[in-house]
């Protein structure tokens, strides 16, 4: 990711065609590396069983994503007059996702952390856990009566 947005910002500064190959050669593999990457990360921390619920919420965040940043690459374009501020913004963005990547580690000892918990903790916490909002769900039904 680090590499799709140090090339990105540096793209708004290659005026020749060849480098703007070079560029999108080099964005198209590394954007291509971190996309066969989702399924992969997803099945690691929420599992197979959660996969299809976790890469559900990936695809429908990019989509939201993707329905914000033409509309905002085009106004940046007008005011500017050049789509260069649109590139800066996609390599800043790629490098603060870079960065918060490098943080997955530590997610991923809190994650194997918690599933180091006994079995019996957490049947006793889901147990209890299903009680209280049993509880709380009657009495709203009462007081609402």
């Amino acid at each position: 990711m680090a590499v799709c947005g140090i090339s990105s910002i540096i793209s708004n500064y290659t005026k020749s065609f060849t480098a703007q190959l070079l560029y999108i050669v080099v964005f198209g593999f590394c954007f291509g590396g971190y996309i066969i990457l989702i399924p992969v990360v997803v099945t690691h921390f929420l599992g197979a069983k959660r996969m299809g619920y976790g890469i559900t919420c990936v695809i429908q965040g990019q989509g939201v994503t993707a329905l914000f940043i033409g509309p905002l690459a085009g106004w940046m374009r007008d005011s500017s007059g050049a789509y260069d501020s649109s590139f800066w913004l996609c390599g800043i963005a790629f490098l603060i996702a870079a960065i918060i990547a490098l943080f997955l580690p530590v997610v991923d000892k809190m994650v194997m952390k918690r599933r180091k918990t006994s079995v019996s903790k957490r049947k006793t916490f889901r147990a209890g856990l299903s009680i209280n909002l049993r509880k709380w769900w009657i009495s709203e039904l009462m007081t609402t009566v």
